[in-house]
């Protein structure tokens, strides 16, 4: 559990810092643009159900 929880952090991280690099090279449309993105997947993806195991969550 612990290395899901660090690998999450790493990720999470990652991607902040991939994102700032793209603001500084083109502008904060690309953060806009990045961040509906995201938002309209969420969206889409919440619909779904994942089973793990005897647990039927939303995605």
């Amino acid at each position: 559990m612990i290395k899901l929880i660090i690998l999450w952090i790493i990720v999470t991280l990652g991607a902040t810092s991939f994102v700032c690099y793209l603001d500084e090279k083109y502008g904060v449309g690309m953060c806009i643009g990045i961040f509906a993105g995201l938002v309209v997947m969420g969206q889409i993806l919440a619909t779904k159900i994942a089973v793990f195991g005897p647990f039927v969550v939303p995605a």
